[in-house]
This record gives C-alpha cells, sequence and structure tokens, in this order.
C-alpha cells in the first residue's frame, strides 16, 4: 500500500511545491493575521491525495491511506496520568515501511504577535497526546507536530520558540527529532518544524479496543476524477 516515510520528509516536499507553484500567494501568507491554519491543512492533505508522485487514496473503506480530523485512542497506563480518552488529531497518514501502521499529525500555526505563546503552548499540549498514542489499538509509527511559524524573520528568536516547546511537552530527555527549521519564500519570514516521537513497531491487540471507523474526507476534497487530474488546486 502506498505511505510516506516521515511526515517531515513529506511536508518538506509540501513546502517546496508550494515555494515553486504558488509563490505570490506564499509572499501573501505573512501579510495576514489569521486563517492560515486550515487552509495550510486542506493543501497539505491535497497534496497527498493529488499532487505528489504516488498519491495517496482517502477511500471509503478501512484501507484508506489518509484522512482528516481523526479522534485518536490515548494510553491511560502512563507515568503521567492522561485525563482524557481521545485526542483529534488533524491527519492521519500511512506508514510506507509498516502498511498497517500511521503517522498521527497536527498542524498549528503560530504568528510572530502577542498571540504566539498561547499558539505554541496548544502546539506543546498536542505533541504531549502525540506521544501517549495507544499503540495496541492505532498501530501508530509516529505521533507529530507541524509548527508553521508566520512572521519570524529573527531565526534565533524562532530557535528559542522550538526549545520553549520541546521544554513545555515534556520532551526535553526523549528520543524526539526536530526536523528544520525550514524557510519559505523570499521574504524569510515563513518557518517551519516537524517534531517527531517514533513508536517501536508492535502487535495489534484488537482486545479491549473499541470497533471505530476512521472517518471518510468530505467529497469535495477527494482526488479530481481522471479528467481534472491534471487541473492544479489553487488556493483562493
Amino acid at each position: 500500500m502506498p505511505g510516506i516515510f516521515s511526515v517531515a520528509h513529506e511536508f518538506k516536499s509540501f513546502a517546496d511545491y508550494l515555494g515553486k507553484e504558488f509563490p505570490e500567494k506564499v509572499e501573501s501568507i505573512g501579510e495576514t493575521d489569521n486563517g492560515v491554519e486550515g487552509w495550510l491543512k486542506i493543501e497539505f492533505f491535497l497534496w497527498l491525495t493529488n499532487y505528489r508522485k504516488e498519491k495517496l487514496l482517502p477511500r471509503d473503506d478501512e484501507d484508506r491511506d489518509v484522512g482528516l480530523e481523526y479522534d485518536v485512542l490515548l494510553d491511560q497506563r502512563q507515568r503521567h496520568p492522561v485525563k482524557r480518552e481521545t485526542k483529534r488529531c488533524d491527519l492521519y497518514i500511512r506508514d510506507s515501511s509498516r502498511a498497517s501502521s500511521f503517522h498521527y499529525v497536527e498542524l498549528k500555526v503560530p504568528f510572530a504577535n502577542q498571540n504566539r505563546g498561547k499558539v505554541l503552548a496548544s502546539a506543546a499540549c498536542d505533541f504531549w497526546y502525540m506521544k501517549r498514542i495507544r499503540r495496541a489499538c492505532e498501530q501508530p509509527s509516529s505521533g507529530n507536530v507541524i509548527v508553521f511559524g508566520v512572521g519570524f524573520d529573527d531565526e534565533a528568536e524562532w530557535e528559542r520558540c522550538m526549545q520553549s516547546l520541546q521544554k513545555e511537552s515534556d520532551s526535553v530527555n526523549e528520543a524526539v527529532l526536530a526536523e528544520g527549521p525550514s524557510v519559505l519564500g523570499s521574504k524569510r519570514n515563513l518557518r517551519w518544524c516537524v517534531l517527531t516521537f517514533a513508536y517501536p513497531p508492535g502487535r495489534q491487540d484488537p482486545r479491549g479496543c473499541p470497533r471505530r471507523r476512521r472517518p471518510s474526507p468530505p467529497s469535495a476534497l477527494r482526488p479530481a476524477p481522471a479528467a481534472f487530474a491534471g487541473t492544479p488546486h489553487r488556493p483562493a
């Protein structure tokens, strides 16, 4: 089955695609104050299903390769208590090397303004949960948070924010891969980083796992018919 090797590798390919195909749109991102997160999530999903070389399939069955908005089960048997049973993630994507496993993804877009602390704290909280996915039920290959910063001209400031995020998510002494930072656009104020927590391979054990279906994506976001497959999706 098709899948991806890593979220960081795939997001870099996606970012390169954005910079090449939509340079004017990329430059305009830094001039906005909000609304980027939802747009970026949908564009990344469409990249995975329509425009990468090996397209992923959001089919209407349990064999789908990618999907949006999934409530992942959390492991209650942790050193630090988990006070909820599920955590909604923005995307799940099949692992190309372990076909029965998935990469679970959260996406956050902090702006370099007075609200950045709130968004970065939310990203740290999301990553804390992404490290506590119930392995026997969800077969996680990795838990990830993509942080896409807008307006961060100062690289040192961005680095401090990423270090703080790892500290706040209790990840300083864990095997966490921080891929990036990577700069997008000629203004060099769009920066992204992917924090990844890799799970070791494990045997799926359905005992005690509730029967659930992964949600289908909205019909408007499914791959276009073959007649329209070559038509690029340009952000509004």
